[in-house]
């Protein structure tokens, strides 16, 4: 239980040091929104390889019938 609240708490910690930094001109935010560029764009990415691998495992194949 301690380790899951030292994680959580590192986690809170690099967030909140994150925003911070972004709020000072550390990291580049060109929507003003408080999250840096670089994480928009790399959870951007990763949502993208999500769905592709969701659409490649679900797709129909031929053949198959419909379920009733």
């Amino acid at each position: 239980m301690e380790a899951i609240i030292i994680i959580l708490s590192l986690l809170l910690f690099a967030a909140v040091g994150m925003v911070v930094a972004t709020k000072f001109g550390y990291f580049k935010d060109a929507d003003k929104d408080g999250i840096p560029n670089e994480v928009e764009d790399f959870v951007e990415d990763k949502l993208d390889d999500a769905k592709e691998v969701v659409k490649k495992f679900t797709r129909k194949k031929p053949g198959r019938k419909k379920k009733n």
